[in-house]
């Protein structure tokens, strides 16, 4: 039997031996088949992008959508986490005067602070302000 004896659209993914070997360039153009993945680089306006089989996936940045690396990383727009946020190192929150910060707890903890320092002013919507 040949080609010319098969109706077009009759051939299902069952009716194909898994040994068949079928190449790449075989199958239908016009889509895009991931081969292999390739270690983030830059950044890109749709997170990522698939070129010649490959799938890049970009950086998370300022401007654009895409992976959070273990390297420092700028990322805008709001955050909201649902669970706790850890950080196991130094932080700053809030890079200019204008900036505020608001905590929404019932109990502040912190502890094993040995030093505490405030700059400017610190206020209190509280009467009351207990150090123990």
């Amino acid at each position: 039997m040949n080609s010319s004896k098969i109706v077009d659209d009759s051939i299902v993914n069952a009716d194909i031996n898994s040994a068949a070997a079928i190449a790449l360039s075989k199958l239908a153009s016009g889509t895009s088949i991931v081969t292999s993945l390739t270690t983030p680089s830059g950044s890109n306006a749709n997170g990522g992008s698939i070129s010649a089989n490959v799938l890049t996936l970009s950086l998370a940045d300022a401007t654009n959508p895409g992976l959070l690396t273990a390297t420092a990383q700028t990322i805008a727009g709001v955050k909201t986490f649902t669970g706790s946020a850890l950080f196991n190192a130094n932080t700053t929150l809030g890079d200019a005067v204008g900036d505020s910060l608001t905590f929404n707890a019932g109990t502040w903890s912190i502890p094993n602070a040995t030093t505490a320092s405030v700059s400017s002013t610190l206020n209190f919507d509280s009467n009351t302000l207990v150090i123990d």
